[in-house]
């Protein structure tokens, strides 16, 4: 197929980074409105319901770091088209699902066909930006469909799931067939020799999933439960000889020189902590909403109008604002701003006997604006710290510690609902503790970045 000339290329390169993003963002956050009706239809519980979340979040983080290196060796156009392929695909394994152990199991694999899709995009807009300026601009416009798709996840899984929850996964299909077109004609990306660390790959995974599995499981059995402390135990020492492994393996699958800079260490933590704080307040609010106050799947969908509305033109602004300020201004202005939100939702939680809808409406916008302005820059922190040869295990890593945000906090903030089911505006409140303490942490590490403009 023709190819079409650069500066095209570069445009059809967001647009398809952009639109893959977005579904892949949907499906993490469209779900957390369906689950009571697919623990009713699918006979499920409240563990298979965290379950279903957290089969997509942790297919989705633990190869982050392996698909960064296949970004390396195949290129990212290929790799993109094949996890654009194999997202449809799982949509539709998901969408045909007849029980809850089915649908964890689609969940899985378009956790993974959605780790492919990252490492790739970063490394195409890369390829299509050399200029930093521009780049930072194109990651901001990148970030948006991410945080578009945070915001309207929740409504779109409120419209369709009375009409039939299998569409929140049919609704990727043709999202996914356009994607793929536009990415066709991309010019093909260049390779570099890479290598793969399987001894890492399941040292990492094995790590993450055995610690998320102790939270959630801790829940139900106890956090004393042999079991459980098993779990704990077997994830730390995982932990340990990943890094260990990391320092001795001839072809690393997460190099710990990329981790030498300051700045990079930072932005992985800023990844982390705003989808922590983000994907946790979606969980926590739409089962509150649900289970608490008595409304529907669509009122819970509702709740996030305002954040989807505000995070599209807060995207936009922070690339230009990274660009010209550089990163530390818009990291702690978002982290700060997060950080007040929690904070004040942590108060009024603990002191109303219930939060009000239309509180939580207007509080939960400001943890979201906080985030779309500080991704853009910590995106920009990661590539900007790191060559062309490792940009795909840069994003891989950047992300991974994203998504294990999000596997996290729906174990940890799941764990706190379930054992204060009694007091569930405590329960709440503690939740959003959590999030303010996280979110502060970072403003403090975000001291440390740069405030020179980007070249």
């Amino acid at each position: 197929m023709a190819r079409i000339d650069a500066k095209p290329q570069a445009s059809l390169t967001t647009l398809a980074a952009a639109l893959v993003q977005f579904i892949v963002c949907l499906d993490t956050f469209i779900i957390n409105v369906a689950l009571p009706t697919l623990i009713t239809q699918l006979h499920g519980n409240a563990f298979t319901a965290q379950w279903t979340v957290d089969a997509y979040t942790l297919a989705f983080a633990s190869p982050l770091l392996l698909m960064g290196s296949l970004t390396d060796k195949f290129g990212g156009r290929r790799l993109f088209m094949v996890g654009i392929a194999g997202f449809g695909l799982s949509s539709l394994f998901c969408a045909l699902s007849t029980s809850m152990e089915m649908l964890i199991v689609g969940r899985a694999f378009l956790g993974l066909s959605a780790a492919s899709t990252v490492p790739a995009s970063m490394a195409l807009i890369k390829e299509a930006y050399p200029d930093e300026k521009k780049r930072a601009t194109a990651l901001g416009f990148w970030m948006s469909a991410g945080a578009i798709a945070g915001g309207v996840g929740p409504l779109v899984g409120g419209l369709l799931t009375p009409i039939d929850w299998s569409l929140i996964f049919t609704i990727n299909i043709p999202v996914c067939l356009f994607a793929f077109l536009l990415t066709s004609f991309l010019k093909k990306s260049p390779k570099v020799a890479a290598s793969f660390d399987p001894l890492g790959q399941v040292l990492s995974t094995t790590a993450i999933v055995l610690l998320v599995a102790g939270i959630i499981e801790g829940a139900e059995w106890g956090y004393l439960d042999p079991r459980v402390l098993c779990m704990f135990l077997v994830g730390a020492a995982g932990i340990g000889l990943f890094l260990f492994w990391q320092t001795k393996a001839k072809t690393p699958m997460m190099p710990l020189k990329l981790f030498k800079t300051r700045a990079m260490r930072i932005a992985d933590f800023a990844g982390f902590g705003f989808i922590f704080s983000w994907f946790g307040v979606i969980f926590i609010s739409s089962s509150y909403v649900q289970n608490n106050l008595g409304m529907s799947a669509l009122a819970a969908g509702l709740l996030f109008i305002p954040a989807s509305i505000g995070a599209f033109p807060c995207n936009l602004i922070a690339g230009p604002m990274t660009a010209k300020y550089g990163p530390r201004r818009p990291m702690m202005l978002g982290f700060i701003g997060a950080a007040l939100a929690c904070g004040t939702l942590a108060i009024c939680a603990f002191s109303l006997e219930t939060l009000p809808y239309l509180f939580l409406m207007c509080a939960l916008p400001f943890v979201v604006f906080g985030g779309s302005i500080t991704m853009p820059a910590a995106s920009a922190v990661v590539l900007e710290n790191t060559s062309q040869e490792l940009a795909g295990i840069a994003g891989g890593a950047f992300n991974t510690f994203r998504q294990v945000g999000a596997s996290m906090a729906i174990a940890i903030y799941g764990a706190i609902l379930s054992s204060m089911a009694e007091a569930p505006g405590a329960a709440m409140g503690t939740c959003f503790v959590v999030g303010t303490v996280l979110n502060v942490a970072v403003v403090i590490a975000c001291v440390g970045l740069s405030h020179k403009p980007l070249k």
